[in-house]
């Protein structure tokens, strides 16, 4: 059973209820687990500020606790005008609030009985079984979201237009041959296919490169942290050492099984991991679906980023993609050029009464910045960035710290 302390319930944070803005769509299952997972380090980090002692927790049955956590995450959706967005835009400390265990993609059996679909939500249906030949991906020219009068529909869409590629054998298009169009002086910027290309390496960056290491900016209502990363997106595996402009302080490790967030107060928590072992690919005209009221529409994300933190929000700026540049009419490229060392575009655009911009190198579908004039601003950008480089793997070192059991099983 899962044991967990409900007391957060009862003081929830108005501040990172702020963070969760007006910006993203509403998270898919796995982002969902990542807010779930967040909000309780948030609980943890305030509370290791006011006491230096581990306070107890009573044992409750597993799916019970679920429930209550799912009770969090509306409340949070609710004062933040979206359910469970902005996945890293937060201004301090935190893990993910989730709403619903993580869903299979396997048939569901009278043992385990389906549950009823959230009227909107985003879903990763996939194949249960991998294609005899990889699949290779191909641009497709962007299209009006397909159409389906049930939810049901919709999902079965969505499998039929995805593909399971094992994950060491991941590969895209040919982003080279693309790239070079992009940075042509007489290409236009914001022909079919040039948005087309764009569109599909914000969605499918995990495609496009092995490992990628520096550090980005986070600024949000006069708070500024800072992220030093390194991702090896073969191995699945990551460090992340992250500062707030206040003096706080926490690192991040993902490696073998297991994830590893630091605290306040010499604390850690630690999560088990498990590894993809296929990247399931949906092709770009079938990441949205619109569907008959009340369902409205079903979105899905190729790809996994369950074991980054803050440096998801640039290396995997899928949700970006389908949240603010699937209505091509909405935006537009305004000029081409380099930062960071990197190949790039600059994007105006608009969305939800909002206008944005992003930075996006052309060759790994990376943002190299975004920035967003909504209720609750963004502004989130690279400072360094080296892709496909060696590095060796970092690995936690336990001594001094004192780990929070607020999860067992027993």
């Amino acid at each position: 059973m899962k044991k967990i302390d409900k007391d957060i319930f009862d003081r929830p944070d108005e501040e990172s209820a702020k963070r969760l803005a007006e910006l993203l769509p509403e998270a898919d299952d796995r982002e969902k687990d990542r807010i779930f997972r967040r909000s309780r380090a948030l609980y943890r980090v305030k509370s290791a500020q006011d006491s230096d002692s581990v306070t107890g927790v009573e044992v409750v049955g597993r799916k019970k606790s679920f429930r209550r956590w799912i009770t969090a995450a509306a409340c949070f959706a609710l004062i933040a005008g979206i359910g469970g967005a902005a996945f890293a835009l937060r201004p301090q400390p935190s893990q993910e609030l989730s709403e619903t265990p993580e869903v299979s993609a396997e048939p569901v059996t009278e043992e385990e009985p389906a549950t009823d679909p959230e009227p909107v939500t985003e879903a990763e249906k996939a194949p249960t079984e991998p294609e005899e030949e990889v699949y290779v991906p191909e641009l497709q020219l962007h299209e009006e979201a397909p159409y389906a009068e049930t939810f049901e529909e919709a999902e079965a869409l969505m499998q039929e237009h995805s593909h399971l590629i094992p994950w060491d054998q991941r590969k895209g298009i040919d982003t080279d041959y693309y790239a070079g169009l992009l940075m042509s002086e007489d290409y236009d910027l914001n022909c079919l296919e040039a948005k087309s290309y764009i569109y599909h390496i914000l969605l499918n960056s995990q495609l496009y490169y092995s490992t990628a290491r520096g550090s980005l900016l986070i600024n949000y209502d006069n708070e500024t942290s800072s992220t030093d990363f390194q991702v090896d997106m073969d191995a699945q595996e990551t460090f992340e050492d992250v500062t707030f402009s206040r003096g706080d302080h926490l690192q991040f490790y993902a490696y073998d099984d297991k994830t590893i967030l630091t605290l306040a107060g010499m604390q850690y928590q630690s999560y088990f991991h498990n590894k993809e072992k296929f990247f399931n690919y949906i092709e770009d005209n079938y990441c949205h679906i619109d569907c008959a009221p009340p369902d409205y529409g079903l979105t899905g994300h190729s790809g996994s980023n369950s074991f980054m933190y803050d440096s998801e929000s640039l290396l995997v700026p899928n949700q970006y993609a389908t949240g603010m540049l699937m209505d091509f009419d909405n935006w537009q490229v305004v000029s081409r050029g380099n930062e960071v060392g990197r190949d790039c575009v600059s994007i105006e655009g608009s969305w939800r009464d909002a206008d944005f911009t992003m930075t996006v190198d052309i060759r790994t579908g990376i943002l190299l910045s975004i920035y967003s004039n909504s209720s609750s601003p963004i502004d989130i950008r690279m400072t360094s960035l080296e892709v496909d480089v060696p590095f060796e793997r970092v690995e936690f070192d336990p001594t001094g710290y004192t780990e929070i059991q607020n999860i067992i099983y027993d």
